[in-house]
Parts: C-alpha cells; structure tokens; sequence
C-alpha cells in the first residue's frame, strides 16, 4: 500500500519513487540536523531551493502549493503580530529580519522533503526500513503513522471541501476569515472527527500487519541501492557541507534558538 492514493503512471514518473526509500529517510535526517544546527538565512536557503526542487519533482504540484501558503500565511501573521507588539513594546522593534525568517526556512525544509518521502513512498517499505535500523518500536510505529497520516489527512479535507461545496459553502480563504464561527462549524470539526477516525482505522491496520510484533517483515520485493541513490546522496551532503560553509561566519552558536 503506498503512502499515498496516486495514480500509477504519475508516480512512475517521479523522480522521488525511484529512489530507495532508505536514501528519502536519509535526506529526512540530514535535513533535521541541518536545520538544528544552521541558523544564518543564507546557509539554510540554498537547502530550501534545492529541497523545493525534490519536493516539486513529486509533481503534487497543488499539495506542496497549498503547504507553502501556510508557512507563507503563518509567516505573515508572525510578522503582524510583532508589528503590533512592537507598538506596546518598542524593544520588539529591535528584532532582525534574519532572527524570524529562520524557524521558518526550517519548517520549509523539512516539508519538502517530508512530502517526498510521504507522497512517493509506500508505507510498507517505510515500515520495512525503519525497522531494519533495530529502532525500538515506539519510534518507528509512531514515525510511520505520521508519514501516512499526511496523505490520509489531505484526501479527508478534500472530500469535506467538496461536501462543503455540494452544499452551497464557500470554502475560499476570505469566506472562512468573515465567518470564523460558521467555519469551525462546518470545515474544521469534521476535519477533526475525520483526523481521530483516520487514526483509528490506522492503528487497526498496523495490528492486522502486526506491526511492532517481534518478527520481521516478509518483503515482497527486494529494494537495493543503485547509482540514483548514491548521486542524490553524494549531492545532499555536498549542499550541507557548503550550507555549513554559509554558517561559518555567523557562527553555530544561535542555531538553536
């Protein structure tokens, strides 16, 4: 089962599905460092181009837009809010640009590679290889469930939205702004119960796979490393090296901040 309901011929034809799901894990992991350690907009903005085009190449073109809005929509709201406390609090006014556009370089940077991973990948070989890496089970499991619940997530706000439609709602982004009552009325209490309905049916199917029981899992076809990998590898750690290069003058010490 993928992670994603896509039809075939469109995910033959992403760059992302012919990679071994073990090298999508490994850009996941050296994307959450590297946001944990870069701090400097420079450093962390050559991996979000490049993680931007390795997410685009999923061709999910209307899913990727719709996350870059709310990191662009969570952005300008941060940037009201501190114009508006900086009015009551003048000290707010002395915070630097750089100092707010980080955290969010951060947040795209791992949305583009997490869709590449949730969007092209199937969960069985999600599954498959977190457990190969002998991680305890409340680790993998819960990893695997947030990766398939992405997808999951998306397709029940689809349907609510074409309910909604069905039904005379307007569902643009200014309706739900003029009527915020009406909203959480009709579009995000069904996303909710929809959110705890999908949980559920996950974990019902992780038990009828017997996911987290002490044997391995059977696997229908082997996935081995080949050239693909080892180049998008070899390019992901060359783009960090020079990231932390852009880092260096900045220094590492407000990386965590």
């Amino acid at each position: 089962m993928r992670a994603l309901y896509v039809d075939s011929g469109m995910l033959a034809r992403s760059f992302p599905a012919t990679l071994n799901v073990r090298t999508k894990l490994a850009l996941c992991v050296l994307s959450s460092l590297s946001a944990i350690v870069l701090s400097a907009p420079e450093a962390l903005g050559v991996l979000v181009v490049l993680s931007a085009a390795y997410a685009l190449s999923t061709r999910n073109l209307r899913g990727i837009l719709i996350g870059y809005l709310l990191v662009g929509a969570m952005l300008g709201m941060s940037v009201l809010f501190i114009v508006l406390l900086s009015l009551i609090w003048p000290v707010l006014s002395e915070v630097e640009m750089k100092t707010l556009v980080a955290p969010f370089l951060r947040i795209m940077l791992m949305l583009n590679v997490v869709f590449g991973l949730a969007l092209t990948s199937r969960i069985q070989s999600v599954l498959t290889a977190l457990k190969s890496l002998r991680l305890p089970g409340f680790i993998y499991i819960p990893a695997a469930v947030m990766i398939r619940f992405i997808p999951t997530f998306a397709s029940d706000f689809k349907q609510i939205r074409q309910a909604l439609k069905i039904r005379g709602y307007p569902v643009h982004p200014w309706a739900l702004i003029r009527h915020p009552l009406r909203s959480v009325r009709v579009l995000f209490v069904p996303l909710v119960f929809r959110a705890l309905r999908s949980a559920d049916d996950l974990a019902m199917a992780a038990e009828l796979k017997a996911v987290g029981g002490s044997g391995g899992f059977t696997r229908m076809r082997q996935e081995s490393f080949g050239g693909r990998d080892w180049a998008v590898l070899g390019v992901c750690v060359a783009a960090v090296l020079g990231a932390v290069l852009l880092q260096l003058p900045h220094g590492f010490g407000s990386g965590m901040h």
